[in-house]
Formats: C-alpha cells, structure tokens, sequence
C-alpha cells in the first residue's frame, strides 16, 4: 500500500468530526479517529478509501478520546478490515468503567473479538516514523473533560513533523506549551478549528506552514477568528476541499487536496 520511503497521512471528510488514515513507509496502517456526527463514517466512508488504497489490515486503531464523533464508526470499521490493536488515552479507560456510549464501544468492540487497551508507550517507531505521545491526561484535575484529555501524537520523518491534536481546548493548548516542543510543520487543527484563549499561542509555538482542519463548517462560514489567526498559514479545511493528503519524502513533504 504505501510506497516506499514516503509517510501518508489522510485526513478523510467526514463532516463534523475526524478519520485519519496513516500510512508508513514500513507499510504498517494506523487509523486515527474514524467518527462522524453526520452517520457512521466506518461503514461508508473509511472501508471505500481502503478498498482503493489496497489496505486489508490496520495495525493500530488509536482513539484520540471519548467523544462519539471521533469513535462511532469504529465498531463498523472492524466488520470491513482486520485490526492489530485498539489503543486510547488513559482517560478512555476511566468512561469504559463509568458507563455511558463509551462503554458500549467497548462491548461491540469486544464482540467483533478484539480489546481495548491504553497505549503502551509515550514514543516507538514505525518504518522510521518517530511517534512521540505529547500528551494523553497529564493534568492534575481529573474532573478535566474528553477534550483537553485527547491523545496529542506528533509523527518526525525525513525532517518533517506532523502533529493530530484531537479536540483539546484552552487548558490542554496552555499545559503543552508549557511542558513541550509542540513544533510542527504539519498542524491538524484541534476541535475542528475552535478558538480558545490560547488557540494563537498555540498557533504560534507550533508554527506551521499548513494546518488541516476537520470540519462540517466551510471556511466562508467561520466567524471565530481562526481565519485571522491562521493568517500566513496555508490551511486546508475538509468541508472545503474534501479529504486531504499529506505526504512526506525524504526531499520534503506535499499537502493537497484529494477531490476530485
């Protein structure tokens, strides 16, 4: 499936919400995210884009964090291909145990024969990829919410860094600023391209050339002040121009649009 020496990512359109597809050098798969408020992206979407790119199997499911639209369509994705591991933050964990949707994730993973389980390390390899975990629940209130406890992962190879944020907010953007090297030169926007407090010091401590955003809302239909904030910053938005694929090779890397 993935040519060698090149990194893909996709990041699918899948309306409000987020499926990401990784595609290492190595030929090793992982999916990060596969959820959609708008119908269940595992049965529609995802299995037609790995039908075309010939991926049967996929080695990692990582969830970013507990809310549906970025996990209801991952039961669905494991009827269309086999899955090594279904790996999530710590705090997933936590919502398996109190109950609710996340719990019955848990049950239909289950009864399709596989687990969910915590990620097992904060950095590992795959095909010369470095995965680093920057952050998955490492603030000290555990009343913090699903958002700020997304599973922030920052992918390096050949000189480029790529780096899928989930859905934090204010107070996860402030604390990995304070604690990290968030640079990137790939952003994937977080929460669909929400403003907060810290969302331009954000911007500016990752200072990146693009940033991707995940989203139901055109650009022309955003009045937050991202467009201002990103200025400068080449951004590519789903609603806009369908999927989007970053692809990273030893003489750089290439973002564009997948519509056609």
């Amino acid at each position: 499936p993935s040519a060698a020496k090149v990194l893909r990512i996709t990041v699918l359109a899948v309306g409000a919400g987020t499926a990401a597809v990784i595609e290492n050098p190595d030929g090793s798969v992982y999916v990060y995210d596969c959820g959609s408020r708008h119908g269940d992206v595992g049965a529609r979407v995802m299995p037609s884009f790995l039908r075309d790119r010939q991926i049967e199997h996929v080695d990692f499911v990582l969830i970013s964090h507990a809310n549906l639209d970025h996990y209801n369509g991952v039961p669905s994705l494991l009827d269309h291909v086999t899955a090594g591991r279904i790996l999530v933050n710590r705090e997933f964990l936590t919502f398996i145990r109190a109950g609710g949707p996340v719990q019955r994730l848990d049950r239909l993973v289950n009864a399709r024969g596989y687990r969910i389980e915590p990620v097992p390390s904060t950095s590992w390899e795959a095909g010369g990829v470095r995965y680093e975990v920057l952050r998955q629940w490492d603030l000290p209130d555990t009343s913090t919410g699903p958002n700020d406890c997304s599973l922030v992962l920052r992918l390096s190879y050949a000189g480029t860094r790529v780096l899928l944020t989930g859905d934090i907010e204010d107070d996860a953007m402030a604390s990995l600023i304070d604690r990290h090297d968030v640079s990137a030169e790939v952003l994937i926007l977080p929460h669909h391209g929400s403003v907060e407090r810290s969302t331009g010091r954000f911007l500016a401590a990752v200072s990146p050339s693009v940033a991707i955003r995940s989203s139901g809302e055109s650009t022309a239909e955003t009045f937050n002040g991202l467009n201002a904030l990103t200025s400068g910053i080449r951004v590519l938005n789903t609603a806009d121009v369908g999927a989007i694929e970053v692809v990273v090779h030893r003489a750089g890397f290439g973002v564009e649009s997948l519509m056609r």
